[in-house]
């Protein structure tokens, strides 16, 4: 099964994300691409995906929708490593069956048929950069946007590092790096997550 580890870190809001890009440009020798994101989140009325520990999205990223089924992992200081697949979608409606040929076609089986609505939403721009060496690569992406759920908003100032290639180890010593240059924070809750807590207020 696909696993995703990655490095959150929130930014202070006295920190200028112009700094931050400026930085990561120089990080990996070059202009970071802009991709504008917009995410739904989808569970049944009863909760039955999250009760599961899966979490469904479909995000419009540029021109591109893309379905994501996450599964259980763990997150601790900042580091989170858990189950991930994801297929190219021609639309954002929720629909289960995108992964009946993936790995993830058994987690999904018993909802196929069941109601999914839409309970999180996200909406940021993304600027990532890609640097490596012969160790590891890693992705920096710079989230600014907001989450939007139960009628209310949290506001969205994050950098995730994703493993790419290469040791846990390489995602540590970025993270470490770039707290000692901004004010930033490790963040333990993905942006469903802090969906989920607005949803419960």
């Amino acid at each position: 099964m696909a696993q995703e580890i990655e490095m959150k870190l929130a930014v202070a809001e006295s920190v200028s994300l112009d700094e931050v890009r400026g930085i990561c440009s120089f990080l990996s020798g070059g202009e970071g691409r802009t991709t504008k994101m917009m995410a739904r989140y989808f569970d049944t009325e009863d909760g039955a995906l999250g009760k599961a520990r899966l979490a469904y999205r479909t995000r419009k990223e540029g021109r591109c929708w893309v379905a994501c089924l996450k599964g259980s992992g763990k997150s601790e200081n900042g580091l989170h490593q858990r189950m991930e697949v994801e297929r190219d979608v021609e639309h954002g409606d929720a629909d289960l069956t995108v992964f009946a040929d993936t790995e993830g076609a058994e987690l999904v089986e018993p909802y196929l048929s069941a109601k999914l609505v839409p309970i999180v939403e996200t909406e940021f721009s993304r600027t990532s950069w890609l640097m490596g060496d012969r160790t590891a690569k890693i992705e920096i992406a710079l989230d600014e946007g907001e989450v939007r759920a139960g009628g209310k908003t949290s506001p969205i100032r994050e950098i995730e590092l994703e493993l790419k290639a290469g040791e846990v180890e390489a995602l540590h010593v970025l993270a470490n790096w770039l707290k000692q240059q901004f004010a930033l924070t490790e963040e333990n809750d993905s942006k469903y997550a802090r969906g989920l807590a607005l949803r419960r207020g």
